[in-house]
């Protein structure tokens, strides 16, 4: 499903990772702890492929309602295929059970941005922190900027809390090259001048 980058330095291998796992938060308590839930974060197999790959176009079809449907499940799927396989998704599951998945998010590490190519959480497990969970797996840090292709509902929601710019280009083959490209130019510029 994901594949990691031949330069994991330069794009996100994810270090918070452990041997392919990582907890949510210390030991689950289920008397004191009813706003959290005893998961874990692991990056997506082969088993988890229909899932994303179903749960991604509904959403996204469902959130984009002035496009017909047919047009969303036969085109986009192609872009959701090239964005899987150039970037890195990792799911969370259920501590003890880890084909139990949660939600997922599709995601890319470079030098200067967060790149969220799409984040999904079953309805029930919302408001749960598995977002910022999934977020914290790339090392997210407060205040940083997040490049989103994929502009949906729940943007609105934590504009507040997240520094988000839609970028809907990343779609496009080449769209990450590209935008790095113009950043470093322009970034060469404001220190040249």
């Amino acid at each position: 499903m994901s594949r990691l980058h031949a330069e994991p330095e330069k794009y996100l291998a994810p270090k918070r990772l452990k041997d392919g796992v990582t907890e949510a938060a210390p030991g689950y308590n289920p008397i004191k702890d009813t706003k959290r839930l005893p998961i874990r974060v692991r990056q997506a197999d082969e088993g988890d492929a229909s899932f994303i790959y179903s749960s991604w176009l509904k959403s996204y079809a469902a959130q984009n309602k002035d496009q017909p449907k047919i047009t969303v499940y036969e085109m986009h799927r192609e872009v959701v295929s090239r964005l899987l396989e150039g970037g890195i998704t990792l799911v969370a599951c259920m501590e003890d059970d880890p084909d139990q998945v949660l939600g997922w998010v599709c995601a890319q590490r470079t030098p200067k941005f967060l790149v969220v190519h799409y984040c999904y959480t079953k309805a029930p497990f919302r408001r749960f922190g598995l977002a910022r969970t999934l977020l914290n797996a790339f090392d997210y840090k407060q205040g940083e900027p997040i490049v989103i292709s994929h502009k949906s509902y729940i943007c609105k929601d934590l504009k507040g809390r997240y520094n988000f710019l839609h970028i809907p280009h990343l779609q496009q083959a080449g769209g990450l090259t590209h935008m790095e490209e113009i950043y470093n130019a322009r970034s060469r510029t404001t220190a040249n001048g």
